[in-house]
């Protein structure tokens, strides 16, 4: 019972730390200009004793592209597990971003603080 109510303790902890590390100051204001999709998909097997399993794995990763003054930054949201789930964003709409170090978050429609693939920064000119 007590290591249950101490993994509760730990899990309930986690989200208010992840957030809290992002400093005000590196929260930037851009405009979501596209999301795009990919998939890939590929076959995974297991052989053991002459037994064995092999099947298909589909993945698939959201592409964000977020406009800012100087600056076009892409960030990916992979989709994973049986029943994936979309970020609550708009296109052509207003999203508050920041980059730290090398961790890429965006605040979605409902306020919610994601973390997202950093993948580039390029100079718009």
């Amino acid at each position: 019972m007590r290591r249950l109510a101490a993994i509760f303790l730990l899990l309930s902890l986690a989200g208010p730390v992840s957030a809290a590390k992002i400093p005000d100051s590196a929260w930037q204001d851009g405009t979501l200009r596209e999301i795009k999709q990919t998939t890939r998909s590929g076959v995974v097997g297991v052989l053991n004793d002459g037994h064995g399993y092999i099947g298909d794995r589909l993945s698939a990763v959201m592409h964000y592209f977020i406009e800012a003054p100087g600056y076009t930054y892409q960030a990916n949201w992979p989709l994973k597990g049986r029943h994936p789930r979309q970020l609550l964003v708009t296109v052509h709409g207003p999203i508050k971003f920041a980059l730290v170090g090398h961790d890429f978050y965006i605040k979605d429609d409902e306020g919610k603080t994601q973390r997202l693939v950093f993948v580039e920064r390029e100079l718009r000119q």
